[in-house]
């Protein structure tokens, strides 16, 4: 729930709101992060500008149940802000809104973020819309995040479970009595922001996420992708078949094998994606589909050729339990991805069941329950969330993830086998003046064995590093989630609207 009136309304009469305020301002200005100001001093100028204001402050708590291999942080805070300015005119046919988001976090550098979600101008005819500037736009039918969503690019540092970071497009919708055709042309390719050094939850060994590639082949249409989306209706059934074309928003994940500095390299691909949406609705059942089919993707460099991903499932609501004001909202998913071998692809045979149990109180009690299951591996996610409203403009919100996932052990003879399919697949690809993997392994041992000699701490800690690349390169399709198994947690929001 947002509340819309301007600054000059809370810091006369939201004596706490006008605290927070000040020592937010404080904060960023002993931080010198002066590129957060404008946050501040917006609602003073919404007199001159008119439009309404609806912004959020909070302070984030993370408590952690145990330490991870590369980091010792058991508690972290951070602080958020976003607002949202909005304007309409010509009697409603021209709109405009802005919606920047900032966040500052106690010890992990990576979420000291700023963000600009929407900045755009919409103005609306009879039969079609133009959206031009940074959108956010959600495709897929599912709760859990659509497969089919491709537009935006995604956080996890952010949120685990991805925040949309903004996205510049010009956005022509046409609407007509056979459905409504959203074209897309996207520009300014956003990478995806990776867990540091410091983040957590994280993985289990320090990445260099400064290094990345965009596919060469991207450069052939000057930074730009390309998207359509026809949606429609019919009775009791709706659907959607949409197509993208360009840069795609999941990186091709693999080490840089520079056992001197090793990090990540995200190589972004040229794909083309087709995607299908489909709900039926059936005595308050809503029984959803969404599929996509890709081609162009690598997993590690390599091409997959074409791969399907989608899942299946239902949503119910059982209104007025327990003879009270209570409802619950049940959502039961199974999701499938073809890239078993893939980083990327976390969740590629898993049950996804959800619980909402609304209190339709006048705090808008909320309490959910969810599970991530994979059906094969005996490994999952599970789910706590529990939000209330404590007064009329605060909001307090409890999230909990547990992973469940153990570090199997894998026999020394599969080890051995991997470990000769590594070397194999390096050696294959050895190019004597090229710019091979294991050429590049070669040339920074060359260098630190130069500088600093075969038997000094710096090749003893490249060999380390080379161990630890090659361990995780092969790891096991059935573990994935082992890389997270020290990364449970509980976290506490606190909410101030405005």
């Amino acid at each position: 729930m947002r509340f819309r009136y301007d600054f000059g309304f809370v810091a006369t009469s939201s004596f706490w709101g006008y605290q927070v305020y000040l020592a937010i301002l404080n904060v960023i200005k002993k931080q010198k992060l002066l590129f957060c100001l404008p946050f501040f001093f917006m609602h003073t100028l919404s007199y001159a500008f008119g439009g309404d204001w609806s912004s959020e402050v909070g302070l984030e708590g993370t408590v952690f149940a145990e330490e991870s291999e590369t980091s010792d942080t058991r508690s972290n805070f951070s602080l958020f802000i976003s607002t949202e300015y909005y304007e309409d005119w010509n009697d409603g046919d021209d709109s405009f809104i802005f919606s920047p988001r900032f966040r500052l976090d106690q010890n992990d550098s990576e979420r000291n973020t700023f963000d600009v979600s929407e900045l755009a101008w919409v103005h609306v005819e009879d039969t079609w819309e133009i959206r031009t500037g940074i959108r956010e736009v959600s495709w897929g039918v599912s709760l859990m995040g659509g497969v089919v969503d491709v537009v935006n690019q995604t956080s996890i540092v952010e949120d685990f479970f991805g925040a949309k970071l903004g996205q510049p497009m010009i956005n022509l919708s046409l609407v007509q009595d056979w459905g409504i055709l959203d074209l897309f042309v996207l520009t300014g390719f956003r990478k995806a922001s990776l867990p540091g050094p410091d983040s957590r939850p994280g993985l289990p060994f320090e990445l260099n996420t400064d290094e990345s590639k965009i596919s060469l082949q991207n450069e052939e249409i000057i930074g730009l992708d390309y998207a359509a989306r026809w949606q429609h209706s019919w009775e009791s059934f709706e659907w959607a078949l949409s197509y993208f074309y360009g840069t795609s928003r999941e990186a091709d994940i693999d080490f840089n094998y520079n056992v001197a500095d090793p990090g990540i390299v995200s190589t972004y691909d040229n794909i083309n994606q087709l995607g299908v949406e489909l709900i039926y609705i059936w005595n308050g059942y809503s029984f959803k589909y969404e599929s996509k089919t890709v081609k162009g993707a690598n997993n590690r460099g390599a091409g997959i050729g074409m791969y399907t991903a989608g899942l299946i499932g239902f949503e119910y609501t059982w209104g007025s339990v327990f003879g009270g004001n209570y409802d619950i909202m049940w959502d039961v998913s199974y999701m499938h991805d073809d890239r078993k071998s893939s980083f990327s692809a976390i969740m590629e045979k898993d049950i996804f069941a959800l619980g909402v149990l609304n209190f339709n109180d006048e705090f808008d009690t909320r309490i959910s329950f969810g599970s991530i299951w994979d059906v094969e591996d005996d490994e999952g996610i599970f789910l706590i969330n529990a939000e209330r409203r404590i007064a009329e403009s605060w909001k307090a919100t409890m999230f909990a993830v547990y992973f469940y996932a153990e570090q199997k052990e894998t026999p020394p003879e599969v080890i051995e086998q991997q470990s000769a399919a590594e070397l194999d697949r390096l050696l294959r690809g050895f190019e004597l003046f090229g710019d091979s993997e294991l050429e590049k392994i070669i040339d920074s041992f060359g260098t630190l064995i130069v500088e600093h000699g075969i038997f000094s701490d710096e090749v003893g800690d490249a060999i380390d590093n080379l161990q630890t690349i090659v361990d995780n390169v092969t790891f096991r399709e059935d573990n994935k989630l082992a890389v997270l198994k020290d990364e449970s947690f509980i976290r506490i929001i606190l909410t101030h609207y405005f």
